[in-house]
């Protein structure tokens, strides 16, 4: 892999967006084969969990997020947003670090906390509600999920997730601070 150094951005247009119809974006973003997505399992104080599809965000380069939040209100049109960001990226591979996570005042004054869980997925949506119910939340408490649903991007239900790999029940943390 290449270090990327890059840190121009570009407007792209997202025709299929729900709120954003333009993304402004990191340029590298553009031109990658593949997108392979890296979030941390931690709360947020926004989403209720910040987890794959909230990790997109990173891909608004630097100080344009702020605008974001900005211009993304009331807040619904922020969770609607994160989808569209979402929608325009479609990473390939979400690989979820939830062996150590962060429970408490997310995203960036929490706890550390033990969770001992490694989770892929091809599916960013899928992910957020396996973590959910991984830490004791119900799905629909993380507003991007909730939102989603109301969009008919998912049925936000753990039953409808195929999984394989270690018992999500045996990993199951129901303790999990807010």
């Amino acid at each position: 892999a290449e270090l990327n150094e890059d840190v121009a951005s570009v407007q792209v247009s997202h025709p299929n967006g729900i709120v954003l119809r333009r993304l402004d974006v990191i340029a590298p973003l553009t031109q990658a084969d593949v997108v392979i997505n890296l979030p941390k399992l931690k709360t947020h104080n926004l989403t209720g969990l910040s987890l794959a599809v909230k990790n997109l965000f990173g891909v608004i380069p630097g100080m344009v997020k702020t605008g974001y939040h900005g211009k993304l209100q009331p807040q619904e049109r922020f969770f609607e947003g994160l989808l569209d960001i979402y929608t325009y990226v479609r990473p390939t591979l979400n690989l979820m670090d939830g062996i150590v996570g962060m429970e408490g005042n997310g995203p960036s004054g929490g706890d550390p906390r033990q969770v001992g869980a490694l989770l892929a997925s091809t599916d960013a949506l899928a992910m957020d509600i396996v973590c959910a119910h991984l830490v004791g939340f119900d799905p629909l408490a993380v507003y991007t999920t909730a939102s989603a649903v109301k969009h008919g991007l998912t049925t936000g239900r753990l039953e409808d997730v195929p999984m394989l790999g270690d018992d999500l029940e045996s990993l199951r943390v129901t303790d999990y601070r807010r």
